[in-house]
């Protein structure tokens, strides 16, 4: 074929330009196409015959005449010859909108043939979608664990600390700092390392996916003792364990002292109804008369 002689042999530069699985097209100077490879077509919704000697800006119905695709043709690529990554978006009547990086390279003619342009279309529209999807994921993870009231720690299967929130830092009185990316066990020079949470963690979690309000009392070098309720779940997924902390110290607490004070109570009145029993037993019985 001519006008792709360009590149060498006319059936060896047709062959590797249909077995491209990128789109791809080959323009003039004047921006016209003189080869589109199937890929092309068949991604846009296009025939060659509709594409091949067409000006590039008029291929189906105009769809391509787009501003940051006539940037990259008329004025970068001039000042270059080859351009790598550039992201342009453009909604197509009969394919939705499409997310596409552009490689282009300019070809000088040889032989008196004209120059030609190479222009490689990568649709990465799945991959944009993924990614955002993805952002979006990680947006309502963010947004729901620091709304979370209770300490939460999220770690990976190493039980190394991949996110805790700010209830976690404030109640155990640790940094961010010193927190993420140890393992959980290190935390607080080595505070947490508990044989209860050890156990859960270790042995009881492989196993059943899940522990729920298990109970655990620790002495805390800054903070003193703490009683606390562990809830933990294995997100399997995703390679990841969820460990949610209440710290129920002050409520044992009061409960202790409710506790006392109903035991204070319940002796004072055992002891008053005693004396009064005691008063009515001394008591002498008078007579009846009628």
């Amino acid at each position: 074929m001519t006008h792709i002689a360009a590149f060498g042999s006319d059936d060896l530069a047709e062959a590797i330009v249909q077995t491209i699985d990128q789109p791809l097209l080959i323009l003039r100077a004047d921006l016209k196409i003189e080869e589109a490879n199937s890929a092309f077509c068949d991604l846009f919704k296009v025939s060659m015959e509709d594409v091949r000697g067409c000006f590039l800006y008029e291929v189906g119905n105009g769809q391509w005449n787009v501003p940051q695709l006539r940037q990259l043709l008329e004025q970068v690529l001039p000042q270059r010859s080859t351009v790598r990554g550039y992201r342009i978006e453009q909604d197509f009547p009969h394919i939705g909108k499409r997310v596409m990086i552009l490689n282009a390279k300019r070809i000088p003619g040889v032989g008196g043939r004209p120059d030609l342009i190479l222009l490689v279309v990568s649709d990465h529209t799945e991959v944009e979608q993924a990614r955002l999807e993805l952002e979006g994921h990680l947006e309502f993870e963010t947004k729901l664990i620091d709304s979370v009231r209770e300490a939460l720690l999220v770690l990976d299967w190493d039980l190394r600390v991949v996110r805790a929130n700010q209830p976690f830092y404030d109640t155990f009185h640790v940094s961010a700092s010193d927190t993420k990316g140890r393992l959980v066990y290190e935390i607080g020079n080595g505070q947490w390392n508990v044989p209860r949470l050890r156990e859960l963690l270790e042995v009881v979690l492989p196993d059943d996916n899940r522990f729920d309000d298990v109970y655990i009392e620790h002495d805390f070098e800054v903070i003193g003792r703490r009683v606390m309720v562990l809830n933990g779940r294995r997100l399997d997924h995703l390679d990841l364990i969820v460990l949610a902390i209440r710290d129920v110290t002050d409520q044992r607490q009061m409960e202790e002292r409710q506790r006392t004070l109903m035991g204070e109570l319940h002796h004072r009145i055992s002891n008053l109804l005693n004396s009064v029993s005691g008063k009515r037993s001394a008591v002498p019985l008078l007579p009846l008369s009628f």
